[in-house]
């Protein structure tokens, strides 16, 4: 955490004062070498390059831990890895000094374009939400093709079919389709729903019903 190793130490040889090329590249080398035995990993690279690629990482990254800072996020109960994630970088960014952020926008002549194209990527995003909320708002709430392709089963069918026959004063004695009795519960279990509980009962049922069970089972079998 405290140093220099794995970070990138970036690099190019444009001013080396001495008239003997050799010499000079030696002198620079050894300057390398204190970066390179404290851990840094060296990348040669033009300073052209490295401001275009330093647009188009540190910008953008101070930038948007910047931008989140503005409003003013903060953990909840159901934070995701990826929302901790952005407010690891808020936390990150905004620890350094404006003056930095500034400088990296001042001072790279590539940041201003990068802002530019930060901007316009805002407005495009946001361009297209609301235009599908407009679509899907126009087009009404449709189901997918395949809700339309689910056909009624046999028994329903068939069900609905002699439910229909009685209506019309046909005599059906049963319909041998759905599971359920034709003749209407015993006159004291309907009385008693008048009171009954109606909420969720135990997963291993009611224990005053499993007692009166146990019971009159005693009774009538011994």
């Amino acid at each position: 955490k405290f140093s220099w190793r794995g970070l990138p130490c970036v690099y190019e040889k444009v001013r080396i004062n001495s008239s003997l090329l050799a010499e000079a590249d030696l002198r620079c080398e050894r300057f390398l070498d204190i970066f390179r035995l404290a851990g840094c990993r060296m990348v040669e690279m033009s300073c052209e390059t490295h401001d275009q690629a330093a647009a188009g990482s540190q910008f953008v990254t101070h930038f948007t831990g910047r931008l989140l800072s503005q409003l003013n996020l903060r953990p909840t109960p159901i934070s995701t890895k990826g929302f901790e994630t952005l407010l690891t970088l808020v936390d990150n960014t905004c620890k350094d000094s404006f003056d930095l952020f500034q400088a990296l926008y001042q001072c790279n002549p590539n940041s201003s374009s990068q802002l530019q194209a930060l901007q316009q990527a805002m407005v495009s995003i946001t361009s297209q939400l609301q235009a599908r909320s407009q679509d899907k708002a126009e087009e009404g709430i449709h189901f997918s093709d395949f809700v339309g392709r689910i056909q009624p089963s046999k028994t329903a069918e068939t069900h609905a079919r002699a439910l229909e026959l009685k209506r019309q004063g046909k005599d059906i004695v049963t319909t041998l389709t759905v599971g359920e009795p034709d003749f209407a519960p015993p006159e004291p279990i309907m009385r008693s729903l008048a009171t009954a509980p109606t909420g969720y009962t135990p997963v291993g049922g009611v224990f005053e019903l499993k007692q009166a069970i146990a019971d009159d089972y005693a009774r009538r079998k011994g």
